[in-house]
């Protein structure tokens, strides 16, 4: 997985962050965001959660989160990674997570 080092031009402060499907967010849901305390991002899922659970019933519901599973995760990064450019961060320099080869010693 991508993952790109955001730096705030104006204090300094780098956050490291993941670019691509979130595996977390699929998971763990709005509790992700809330721990980035990311509150726009939190209110977004439970909105999307919110919407899914009142307004479609029985089959309509199943169909709408399965989507939210497939979607949201793959939002939500993009849409974290946009709000803290709009903070001011700045993109320092892509890393690529090590590649998988097992090295077994001699």
């Amino acid at each position: 997985m991508k993952k790109v080092i955001l730096t705030n031009l104006e204090n300094g402060s780098e956050k490291e962050v993941k670019v691509g499907y979130s595996f977390a967010t699929l998971f763990l849901n709005f509790l992700v965001p809330l721990s980035r305390k990311d509150l726009l991002g939190t209110l977004m899922i439970l909105a999307y959660d919110l919407v899914a659970y009142v307004f479609f019933r029985d089959l309509g519901q199943v169909v709408a989160t399965a989507i939210g599973f497939i979607l949201l995760p793959v939002v939500y990064d993009r849409f974290y990674i946009a709000g803290l450019e709009a903070k001011g961060y700045v993109e320092k320099e892509n890393v690529l997570e090590a590649n998988n080869e097992i090295h077994f010693a001699a």
